[in-house]
């Protein structure tokens, strides 16, 4: 949990990103001194049929996840559909992003797809990127 002397700015459900299950969360996200929306506390929402409030370990430490990922100072990329990027030899494609016609699901408000391949093997991630935890 992070540390950041934060008030809650809003409670947001969501869904969980770790796996396929889709368990419901409920986020609370507060703004930082410099402005940046941050995600400080993640629970199960009571009301989702599919984990009825409860979260295994991965979904409950959420907000302690997205601050690791906030401290190492790494550039977030906007990528844009279509995009192609080269790291350590692995070729990754933007195959899908932002559906407009998802956005009015708030459930589903940005999806992405990857392809990722080292030129024998490819493997697709799909996520949902929420504006709730403050990802692009």
């Amino acid at each position: 949990m992070t540390t950041d002397p934060m008030t809650t700015d809003a409670v947001v459900k969501s869904a969980c990103s770790y796996c396929g299950v889709g368990c419901g969360m409920v986020l609370q996200v507060a703004t930082d001194a410099d402005g940046r929306r941050r995600v400080t506390k993640a629970s199960g929402d009571k009301t989702h049929p599919t984990n009825f409030g409860r979260l295994c370990t991965k979904g409950s430490t959420t907000a302690d996840m997205l601050a690791a990922v906030r401290k190492t100072g790494l550039t977030i990329i906007d990528a844009p559909l279509g995009g192609e990027y080269s790291i350590d030899g692995l070729r990754i494609e933007v195959l899908g992003v932002r559906n407009p016609e998802i956005t009015v699901n708030a459930m589903n408000n940005s999806s992405m797809v990857l392809r990722v391949s080292d030129g024998t093997k490819s493997v697709l991630f799909l996520g949902d990127l929420g504006v709730e935890q403050n990802l692009k």
